[in-house]
């Protein structure tokens, strides 16, 4: 399946936008920074700092990440804007309200004790990297070579039979276990954007989503969007990535210098928008 380029259908978007108010999603990894082979290197560059802080100027931002909420929130630093950590189990608004979807103490011993498990069965594996976090544990497999890939997949479907209380989902070269709890990416977007009614920060309008994100967790917000706004996913061939063909997306984006780029066209017509006398309510700008 092709995914028709956003940046091309940029008007053709925000013509589905006009009259309701404009909020953006964005995950970190592999969207706002290129994926890289430990998560420790993914760092933001200043030019895609500048143009959240430009974007988060004009309407409501949001940064849903796989990434513990402390860390994400550290490396983009961008203020006034709501954070999603552990792929939603974590969120802090804008207006710092946090909230917790699973009793983090319980679930970081159920995730020591996988890790713990997991970590035993693949000490003579070369490449592999586990990254604990409060409510997700990432198994990282990028370095691992790939007739050794199964032997990690049947250590942590093993740890999921002998640790009930935790799920997994696939990613970008990673398994990741989480709280087995209805609660996702997309859920984490509801919640966020019920908060904003409630602030009145969008009062009685409408809302128009443009979620823009690279991994198979983001999937689950590309569905729960329907006509409340689009899906763009970060791919090259816009067929999906990985084993997920086809994606729930609208549109798509080549990589994360593309999707500087959509962002930056999109400043640009907000800001046209706001200095224009003709439809000062178009997105939603008053």
């Amino acid at each position: 399946m092709d995914l028709p380029d956003a940046k091309a259908a940029i008007e053709t978007i925000l013509d589905s936008a006009r009259g309701r108010r404009l909020v953006v999603f964005l995950d970190y990894d592999g969207t706002l920074t290129p994926i890289v082979r430990r998560p420790e290197l993914a760092v933001l560059r200043a030019e895609m700092r500048a143009e959240l802080e430009n974007l988060a100027r004009y309407c409501p931002l949001a940064i849903v990440s796989g990434r513990d909420l402390e860390d994400v929130r550290g490396r983009v630093g961008v203020q006034g804007i709501a954070y999603a950590g552990s792929h939603g189990f974590d969120i802090e608004d804008r207006d710092g309200t946090r909230f917790e979807a699973a009793e983090r103490g319980e679930v970081l011993a159920l995730l020591r004790r996988a890790a713990s498990y997991i970590r035993a069965q693949v000490l003579n594996v070369d490449g592999v990297h586990l990254e604990l976090k409060p409510y997700s544990l990432a198994v990282h497999y990028r370095g691992v070579a790939p007739d050794e890939i199964t032997q990690i997949q049947h250590a942590v479907e093993r740890a999921l039979v002998m640790i009930p209380g935790l799920q997994m989902s696939g990613g970008k070269k990673v398994f990741d276990l989480k709280p087995a709890i209805d609660w996702h990416k997309g859920r984490a977007v509801a919640w966020l954007l019920d908060r904003l009614q409630e602030n009145d920060v969008v009062g009685c309008e409408e809302v128009f989503v443009v979620y823009i994100g690279d991994d198979t967790t983001d999937e689950d917000a590309f569905r729960m969007l329907g006509d409340q706004g689009v899906g763009i996913l970060v791919a090259g061939d816009g067929a999906g990535n990985d084993d997920r063909t086809p994606s729930a997306a609208d549109y798509r984006l080549q990589d994360p210098a593309a999707v500087f780029v959509f962002l930056q066209m999109l400043v640009q017509k907000l800001a046209e928008t706001q200095k224009s006398a003709e439809d000062p309510r178009f997105f939603g700008i008053s």
